[in-house]
């Protein structure tokens, strides 16, 4: 379990790195995150779609400058295509110092 745990915060930590540098061109923008294949394989609780979608927030937070209250301001600029759907009573949530998305209880 620990093994695990620690896997999946250095998995986070290295899709961070990737994604929150800039392009050659100096442009920050990159295309939306697209979660559908990973939600296929895992599911919308997955460490992967956790990993896919605090990736697209610290895209937003690296090009806007703070950390976005929702994936909903995420989706608005650009950085992810869509939610992925959870099951009924759960929802996103995003750590406001960290950017690290997690789900908890509605």
């Amino acid at each position: 379990m620990k093994k695990a745990l620690l896997m999946s915060l250095v998995l986070g930590w290295a899709f961070c790195l990737a994604g929150c540098g800039r392009g050659s061109s100096g442009s920050n923008q990159s295309p939306a995150a697209d979660v559908a294949d990973v939600l296929k394989k895992a599911g919308p609780e997955s460490v992967e779609v956790l990993t896919e979608l605090t990736g697209a927030v610290h895209r937003y937070w690296n090009a806007q400058g703070k950390i976005p209250q929702s994936l909903d301001q995420v989706v608005a600029a650009g950085y992810l295509k869509q939610i992925p759907t959870l099951p009924a009573g759960k929802r996103y949530a995003i750590d406001p110092k960290g950017g690290q998305v997690y789900v908890t209880a509605s």
